[in-house]
């Protein structure tokens, strides 16, 4: 793009063309999506001049430090607009400022969060809640895109009179290196966990650097990551699931970072029904064998779901998953224990 030629209304344009980068933007301003699309629009005409939506300096001054790597395009060009304006209004000195982390939900994230628990049900609303905390969470934890994932670790329903003895990370999500789209897991864990421990006390978690640490919390190696937190989402007394964020750099879930999770966690309490909380005398976790193990048992899953329903027993695709789901729990914790037996 030229330089001379450089609009930041034109360059915003492009750039929310995209609607991930546009509702990205959206969430690092702390601003709702239309707004943007407001300041791009065509100009109306007044007194037969042409004139554009005039966002507020504050505005202005997130939109610059939410684009840090184009500021020195942007700045030009918005003092260009608006001329009451100086290079100190986006605060440039010789060095950066030093970047001030939001330490509130946006509001339009409790918005769309609370509005899908009120109007929708079942795996519906289970997944849409999760889809817009994760959308937001991680966008606000790491809008500088430096590495971080996020996992939704849930309690596997026991069986009737039985205490919850595993625990499922249904799906995870983040950037780069980790995948950026939803990606469904369904891997089994338990004592041996951060996750684990968590959910057990009921309590949160950081480790700051998984490769050092040598204390006593249990530990699954990380897959990119340096640094973990665990958080876990409870009603009164009762323990549903936890929010679980890696990062690729050291000692990064600094304490208002972990404040941010635990604020998460709680608006993701209506995600859940009332009998998918336990209580925690009721957890009673054991070992389970490392995701590479469980691989052969979980690869089977759809097919043994399958042969079951083929057996003229009247039950739903649902129930089904439900006895597989229980069955490889079974199967995972005796092999746990076989290998603990061997070492």
């Amino acid at each position: 793009m030229n330089r001379e030629a450089f609009s930041w209304r034109s360059f915003l344009a492009e750039i929310i063309s995209d609607p991930q980068e546009k509702q990205r933007l959206a969430n690092a301003m702390g601003i709702n999506p239309v707004t943007l699309t407001r300041w791009v629009s065509s100009p109306s005409r007044a007194s037969g001049k042409e004139k554009y939506p005039r966002p507020q300096i504050h505005s202005l001054q997130q939109l610059v430090a939410s684009l840090p790597e184009y500021r020195e395009k942007l700045i030009p060009s918005l003092l260009q607009e608006f001329p009451e304006l100086s290079r100190e209004d986006f605060q440039l000195p010789e060095t950066p400022p030093r970047f001030i982390e939001p330490l509130s939900i946006p509001v339009i994230c409790y918005e769309t969060v609370l509005q899908a628990i009120s109007l929708l049900a079942g795996e519906l609303r289970f997944i849409t809640v999760f889809d817009h905390i994760f959308n937001y969470a991680i966008q606000q934890l790491d809008p500088e895109r430096l590495g971080l994932v996020g996992s939704l670790i849930v309690c596997t329903a026991p069986r009737p009179g039985q205490k919850v003895h595993s625990l499922r990370e249904l799906f995870r999500i983040g950037t780069r290196p980790w995948n950026t789209e939803r990606e469904e897991r369904n891997i089994y864990c338990g004592a041996e966990s951060l996750a684990g421990q968590a959910i057990s006390t009921s309590h949160h978690y950081v480790i700051e650097d998984a490769h050092t640490y040598t204390g006593w919390l249990p530990l699954r190696p990380l897959d990119h990551g340096s640094s973990i937190a665990v958080c876990p989402i409870q009603r009164t007394g009762k323990v549903a699931a936890c929010l679980s964020f890696i990062s690729t750099q050291k000692r990064f879930f600094t304490r208002d970072r972990v404040q941010l999770i635990q604020k998460y966690c709680h608006l993701a309490v209506g995600a859940f029904d009332e009998n998918q909380y336990f209580p925690l005398d009721q957890i009673e976790l054991r070992l389970l064998p490392p995701p590479e193990k469980q691989e052969p048992y979980l690869r089977l899953f759809n097919k043994r779901v399958q042969e079951l329903l083929l057996q003229g027993k009247a039950m739903t695709r649902m129930e089904a998953s439900v006895i597989v789901m229980r069955q490889l729990e079974e199967e995972l914790i005796q092999s746990a224990a076989l290998d603990e037996a061997v070492y």
